[in-house]
């Protein structure tokens, strides 16, 4: 489904030159590749098989049978009517007030932090629930995270041509240790070391606190890293 229009035009060279034999699979509901408006091999092919019963999950898992009602309502070209849905055991899609859920975050990372995960939509409501999670949990929020944490790396960190963290990795933070830009030194942040990775250290930015007038530079200088900027 992700493949977009470089690598579906190189396998279809590399099928012709070849002779090769691919095996393709796709999601036409799935997002389109990045800039693209569909799939490169959403055209018809000779040979073609389509499967719509869902094994993956269980049959009367709550949240398949809403993500189905969704589905539907795509191919149909109208607004899927979404209800609170819930198996005997109080488990699946619930509506909530907005105290509610904060309510049930707090119990539910208390009770089992490591298998807990929330998913948000906006980068802006994603950082607004970490601080709600770091909050319970006893972390101070006025830096992005601390010696012990768990977080989860939201964009590949690369050393050159290498991958050190692939996204969505989640690590654990050993060391942290303030450090100033060596060219900016209004600029600061924090030097990391993880559990999983000891010989690899992090610079991170401290890009809430660094003044706005600074930012267009940042933006320049700084890799992506969490909801924070990293420097080479």
């Amino acid at each position: 489904s992700m493949v977009g229009e470089s690598l579906g035009s190189f396998i279809e060279q590399d099928i012709i030159e070849w002779d090769r034999k691919y095996i393709l699979s796709m999601d036409l509901l799935q997002l389109p590749p990045v800039n693209e408006s569909k799939p490169y091999f959403s055209y018809p092919i000779k040979y073609q098989a389509e499967l719509r019963e869902v094994v993956r999950q269980a049959a009367d898992n709550p949240i398949i049978q809403v993500v189905t009602k969704i589905r539907d309502a795509i191919e149909a070209g109208k607004a899927p009517d979404i209800k609170q849905n819930l198996n005997s055991k109080g488990e699946g899609v619930h509506f909530l007030k907005r105290e509610d859920a904060q309510r049930l975050i707090r119990t539910t990372f208390n009770r089992d932090r490591e298998n807990t995960k929330i998913v948000a939509y906006r980068n802006d409501t994603v950082h607004r629930y970490n601080m709600l999670v770091r909050e319970c949990l006893g972390y101070d929020t006025s830096v992005p995270f601390q010696p012990g944490e768990q977080i989860r790396i939201n964009g590949a960190y690369m050393q050159g041509e290498m991958v050190v963290f692939n996204t969505g990795t989640e690590m654990h933070v050993k060391k942290m240790t303030s450090i100033t830009h060596k060219v900016y030194p209004e600029l600061t942040g924090w030097e990391v070391e993880f559990a999983e990775c000891p010989d690899v250290k992090v610079n991170v930015l401290d890009y809430i606190k660094c003044a706005e007038r600074y930012k267009k530079a940042v933006e320049k200088l700084f890799y992506t890293f969490p909801h924070y900027r990293d420097w080479e």
